[in-house]
């Protein structure tokens, strides 16, 4: 009886590529929300997007929001 043979490392493979960019892309999609929010609180006042600033960048520059940041720019980049 023949059987198809089984390409379990190209599975894995494959469902860890399609995992990374689906974290790669909200990543980057956190982002872009986060700073087009400021552009929007620019709307309201020139302090509350000065606020949005503070808050922003607390987040981003922090190490996890850095390397997280960082880390999806570059996969990104990538797998384009």
């Amino acid at each position: 009886m023949a059987t198809a043979p089984v390409h379990m490392p190209e599975l894995v493979r494959a469902t860890g590529v399609r995992q990374l960019r689906l974290i790669c892309g909200i990543i980057l999609f956190a982002y872009v929300v986060s700073h087009f929010l400021n552009h929007a609180l620019g709307n309201i006042s020139v302090d509350a997007m000065e606020v949005g600033v503070y808050y922003h960048t607390l987040f981003w520059q922090f190490s996890a929001g850095s390397s997280a940041g960082g880390r999806s720019s570059r996969s990104s980049w990538c797998w384009a």
